[in-house]
């Protein structure tokens, strides 16, 4: 975190304390990112960002509003404060916007510590809240420009030399990509807050395409990625490459499907996607609003007795990894869907207050759903008929009702053996009834997404076929 940034934030927020009946949160954030995508072995694309901005949260008087600005000019932020307050004060009031308990906060000071300046401004050089999180990547900032470029090349060149041993001459096209952010961030309250905590991401992601085996000019395409904290933690990035191919390889030989009631699994990265669709009506403001498939059923069965979920916003490297969370709550693990039976609900101050609920948090970290025992080999045996999802195409869902309707590309199954390819069929059904037909989870937890998911399997989806 620059100094600039610190200092920009203290300031906004003494300045807001200047003004009567208000209190506020400021977050100071820093951000740099560089992405590259290489095509044939030459740089395509080479995008270097840096961004320094504050995101202030007015409370005054009982309303609440958020501003944001990159210009930190002190003359410049006293015109952004006083134009913040002013607004904030058109608002109709609403008594259940406040700042959190600050017994919920990370270490939270005492006034005396916040108005000492001394002291103040060495935690505020020295903040890091993430302890043994593992947030940020200390050797990041020793990788060159040219050693970026080469990791895209090599993911590319995986895919290339898997093509050249399974399909010569068959492929279309194959792109690497290496990105790469990093950042950090500051935020402090008007109540003692003061948390701070620096973090990196680095990716690879290769897409793939062959020339169809038609005349119908089809490109069958795939992609595969790997995201982690630590470059360390990265697989082979060769390996991706040739992950990319071998998924785009065998979308070649496609097929008809007649339309029916298959058993689906979900390879692990798809599994992830759809569980994320799942638990994403538990947020507070779609309970508040009603809007959710969710709303009077905690303690009620929503899933198989199969299914538990827990929010681990503790785990060392995660990608959802957090010290605390959007208001600056100190993070804590939650078991949201235990055995079925749902637990808790993503609820911030403001949805706490105004359904009369308790304080969880009003934003997910790390959703890890328990593994089980089977390999997706043995998923697949085990199945008469059915089909290997590989992919969600789009499509929409209802929060309210939980209906759902999305396209899918997959692999045909027959006697536990995959067949074809298939493409341009459709998934129906209803979340609230479809979790109650898992019938089986895999061990193979996605771990490059902040949703930890294994492969999942349901019985009985209605899929129209092509």
């Amino acid at each position: 975190m620059t100094s600039e940034v610190q200092n920009a934030a203290i300031y906004v927020l003494e300045k807001l304390g200047t003004y009567d009946d208000t209190q506020a949160r400021v977050e100071g954030i820093r951000r740099e990112s560089l992405n590259i995508k290489t095509c044939k072995q030459k740089t395509e694309v080479m995008r270097h960002s840096q961004r320094n901005a504050l995101v202030i949260e007015v409370f005054s008087r009982g309303r609440y509003a958020q501003f944001s600005t990159s210009d930190l000019i002190r003359q410049s932020l006293d015109q952004f404060v006083e134009r913040a307050v002013e607004l904030t004060r058109c608002l109709q009031p609403d008594e259940h916007w406040r700042l959190p308990d600050k017994a919920r906060y990370l270490n939270p000071l005492d006034e005396a510590e916040f108005s000492n300046d001394d002291l103040r401004q060495r935690m505020i050089e020295g903040v890091d809240s993430s302890g043994d999180l593992e947030l940020e990547d200390p050797h990041l900032a020793e990788l060159s420009n040219d050693a970026c470029i080469e990791l895209a090349r090599r993911a590319e060149s995986g895919a290339r030399e898997h093509a050249s041993k399974e399909a010569a001459g068959a492929l279309n096209l194959a792109r690497g990509h290496f990105s790469m952010v990093q950042g950090a961030r500051l935020m402090c309250a008007s109540n003692g807050l003061l948390v701070g905590e620096r973090s990196s991401v680095v990716s690879v992601f290769v897409e793939a395409s062959y020339h169809g085996d038609g005349d119908k000019g089809e490109k069958p395409n795939d992609y595969a990625y790997a995201s982690t904290r630590y470059l360390s933690d990265l697989p082979e990035v060769e390996s991706i490459g040739a992950q990319a191919s071998m998924r785009a390889l065998r979308q070649r030989k496609r097929g008809k499907l007649n339309s029916g009631k298959y058993a689906l699994i979900f390879e692990n990265r798809v599994a992830s996607e759809f569980l994320h669709a799942w638990l994403g009506p538990l947020s507070g403001k779609a309970l508040e609003q009603k809007s959710s498939y969710f709303v009077d059923r905690m303690g009620q069965s929503v899933a198989s007795s199969a299914v538990t979920v827990t929010d681990e916003p503790l785990l060392a490297r995660a990608l959802g990894t957090r010290a605390f969370d959007a208001e600056g709550m100190a993070s804590q693990r939650r078991v949201m869907v235990e055995d079925g039976v749902l637990r808790h609900a993503y609820f911030g101050t403001y949805e706490a207050s105004k359904l009369g609920e308790s304080v969880t948090s009003g934003q997910a970290s790390n959703i890890v759903l328990k593994p089980g025992d089977k390999t997706i080999e043995e998923m697949i045996a085990g199945l008469s008929r059915g089909i290997l999802v590989t992919g969600i195409m789009g499509g929409n869902m209802d929060a309210t009702r939980g209906d759902f309707s999305h396209g899918l590309q997959g692999l045909y199954i027959e006697n536990g053996q995959i067949v074809r390819a298939v493409s341009g069929i459709n998934m129906t059904g209803n979340h609230t009834e479809l979790w109650h037909r898992l019938s089986a989870i895999g061990k193979d937890v996605n771990v490059y997404d902040s949703v930890r998911c294994p492969s999942l399997l349901f019985d009985d989806v209605v899929i129209s076929g092509c």
